[in-house]
């Protein structure tokens, strides 16, 4: 099982990107992530219930929403700006840095083993060649801070989520994490640039469905599945 967890996480956030491309074709990043924040929300609240799952005491929700802000809210909105910057294929290979943040905010408390390091720098390795001049990829230094924004927040949601038992059932949790994170994004996209900058055409809304059911609620529920609790 956790194998097949992990095989949905992966497929579900590296098929993010391309998802986010078509989506804001149509709408703009806020109003991309607060609408797909809010629609995988409602699907996860439906589950919770069909699945009869407890709610987190109410003791627990500041945290639970805190770490739902770095988790879902912040990694969202700056890739989501980010890609209007970078090319898709760039912002999905600035994204494995994520496995870097993790290990160095896991420091001092836990030390990776020597496997672990070399894993690691193979990965960034592989990450460089890429990134070497020569290969013609859409980019901006904009785009690259905001990629790193969003993979130290969501490392640092991790870190501290992991610290501290959330309590409740996995899709309740969820539930409350991607709604803090839709309706924070609705504030950012009602005050700001709006939700739409073009109507959505139906290769929009296919790529918006798409980035809210699997990466938002299929990868995140397997993602706190595999998450110690």
């Amino acid at each position: 099982m956790a194998w097949f967890l992990f095989f949905v996480v992966a497929v579900g956030w590296g098929s993010t990107f391309l998802g986010i491309h078509g989506a804001l074709k149509g709408f703009t990043a806020p109003g991309l992530v607060a609408v797909r924040n809010l629609l995988a929300a409602a699907g996860a609240l439906v589950l919770a219930r069909a699945r009869g799952e407890a709610w987190p005491p109410l003791e627990r929700w500041p945290w639970i929403l805190g770490t739902g802000l770095l988790l879902v809210l912040a990694p969202n909105l700056c890739t989501a700006l980010a890609q209007g910057t970078l090319s898709t294929g760039l912002a999905g290979l600035l994204n494995a840095t994520i496995s870097l943040w993790i290990v160095l905010l896991a420091l001092p408390e836990e030390r990776p083993a020597p496997r672990a390091w070399a894993g690691l720098a193979l990965g960034l390795l592989g990450v460089a060649l890429l990134l070497m001049p020569g290969h013609r990829v859409r980019s901006h230094w904009t785009g690259f801070l905001l990629m790193m924004a969003s993979t130290f927040g969501f490392s640092l949601g991790s870190q501290l989520q992991r610290r501290r038992a959330l309590q409740g059932g996995t899709f309740a949790v969820l539930a409350l994490q991607m709604g803090i994170s839709g309706l924070g994004a609705s504030l950012v996209a009602a005050f700001g640039p709006g939700f739409c900058h073009a109507a959505p055409s139906p290769s929009v809304w296919i790529s918006l469905a798409s980035v809210s059911v699997v990466p938002s609620l299929a990868s995140y529920a397997a993602f706190a599945a595999l998450s110690p609790r």
